[in-house]
């Protein structure tokens, strides 16, 4: 398998490099922050190039900012559980300057900052909270455990659940030991994780663009 995955690397490092060179200084853009928080409190369950397109959208018609729930639950149509994270996106809206704030005081310290978004704003947990801030800037060392990710893990024999069942999560202590062992992995093989998983991701997920 880790054959598999460093071939795989190799053919699409030079896409990989350009996505985290493109995404290196959102965190200093306001509005790139705002979308890239609403991509990622709409995408859980949900296909990722749908749900960008449906967000964009939303952006683009200007409902994102000032739509109420009903409009950004239409605006969400495509996405599971549209009425719920319509909720969480505004709740995240009413509160996003005290989030770009936080970012701003913790952007030196990913870590932290992670664990305060995951406290702090409802709708985004481990997996989100690392793809947000990879997607601004901040998130190279940082893993997004996704089912590809999970699977790819288990396969490997490097994580196993209790049962012998199949690990399509992980959450709080779980979560930071699962990315010490995918941080291990990654460096071992002389790459950070960041392009070691998404290299996993586009090899097992079939998407062709990063997001």
């Amino acid at each position: 398998m880790i054959e598999r995955i460093l071939k795989y690397h190799e053919i699409t490092k030079d896409k990989i490099d350009r996505f985290i060179e493109s995404n290196k200084n959102n965190h200093n853009d306001k509005e790139k922050i705002f979308f890239e928080l609403m991509f990622c409190i709409s995408v859980p369950q949900t296909k990722a190039p749908a749900t960008r397109l449906a967000v964009k959208r939303m952006f683009d018609s200007g409902v994102i900012y000032n739509g109420d729930e009903k409009q950004i639950c239409e605006g969400l149509s495509c996405v599971r559980f549209n009425d719920v994270k319509s909720k969480r996106i505004v709740e995240a809206r009413n509160n996003f300057e005290n989030i770009y704030s936080k970012i701003n005081e913790l952007k030196e310290r990913p870590l932290e900052l992670r664990e305060w978004i995951v406290d702090n704003v409802k709708g985004i947990g481990w997996k989100e909270s690392s793809h947000f801030l990879r997607n601004i800037g901040l998130g190279e060392e940082l893993a997004i455990f996704d089912i590809h990710i999970l699977r790819t893990m288990q396969t490997m024999q490097l994580i196993k659940s209790n049962n012998g069942e199949p690990i399509t999560s992980a959450t709080g202590k779980r979560y930071l030991e699962y990315e010490k062992i995918f941080q291990d992995l990654s460096k071992r093989h002389g790459l950070n994780p960041a392009h070691m998983d998404i290299a996993i991701w586009l090899m097992c997920s079939g998407n062709s663009e990063i997001m």
